[in-house]
Parts: C-alpha cells; sequence; structure tokens
C-alpha cells in the first residue's frame, strides 16, 4: 500500500508535465526536382498540388523521444480545414515516410485537409525502437 501511494504521485505529476505532442522543429519541406518530375509525368495535377500546398519536416515528442513527420497543409489558411492523421505501413526503414508519400500527403492537402504523418519511433530521423505496433502507437496518438 504504502508504495501505491508513492507511485500514484509520480505517475499523475509525470503526466502533468509530459510534453508529448508537442511540436519542437518545423521546417519548410521541398520535394527533390527528379522526384517532381516523375509525379509531372505520373499525376496531371502535379504542379497544382505542389502549389496549392505546403509541406513541412516536423519533430515532436512522443514518449520522451524525437519523432520525425510531416504537416501537409493547404495555401490558403484563411479557412479551417479537418484533418487527417496518414498512418504508414511497415516498420523501420521500411514503409517511411518518402517522396512519394510526402507528395501523396500533399495531394490529400490540396483536397482540403491538414495531414499530419509521423515517421514513427526507430524511423528515419527518430528516437527510440519501433516495436511494430507496441508503444510506437503512441507515436500516432501524440499527433492529436
Amino acid at each position: 500500500m504504502k508504495y501505491l501511494l508513492l507511485i500514484l504521485p509520480v505517475c499523475i505529476i509525470q503526466n502533468i508535465f509530459a510534453q508529448d505532442g508537442k511540436i519542437i522543429t518545423s521546417l519548410p519541406h521541398a520535394i527533390d526536382d527528379s522526384d517532381k518530375v516523375f509525379f509531372q509525368k505520373r499525376f496531371k495535377n502535379a504542379d497544382s498540388v505542389l502549389s496549392e500546398t505546403t509541406l513541412q519536416k516536423i519533430t515532436y515528442l512522443s514518449d520522451g523521444l524525437k519523432i520525425s513527420g510531416y504537416v501537409a497543409k493547404p495555401k490558403d489558411i484563411n479557412k479551417k480545414y479537418p484533418c487527417l492523421i496518414y498512418c504508414r505501413g511497415g516498420n523501420r526503414d521500411f514503409g517511411s515516410l518518402t517522396s512519394f508519400e510526402q507528395f501523396y500527403i500533399q495531394r490529400m492537402a490540396a483536397w482540403g485537409y491538414i495531414v499530419i504523418a509521423s515517421q514513427y519511433r526507430g524511423g528515419p530521423d527518430s528516437e527510440g525502437k519501433d516495436e511494430f505496433g507496441g508503444a510506437d502507437i503512441n507515436d500516432v496518438l501524440n499527433l492529436l
């Protein structure tokens, strides 16, 4: 019983001061020119998608780890938009958010959404170990 009384306040204090979900860096990100050429050949609206949206590379906190991700938004900031969380497949580097997925989330932003996506822990530019559906689920929940 003594231990429960000691642990409970620690858990409450930890949750009060948690920084999960806090974006600590946000930098403009552009798709490589060679990839742009590929998208322009494959998608007839690629130029309008890229010109009507912005893409930012973010780093946010999840369970005390720095996690990498992306945010795509329409450039017209005078409106409110619904938000989508894009959950990539795979684990570690397999299924990571490459330029194709980055363009894809920009396409969804061009449809009128703010789209946020995570590389998950253990993925490119992210700290921690990917557990393939373990604690890395928090990396998605902390996007909220």
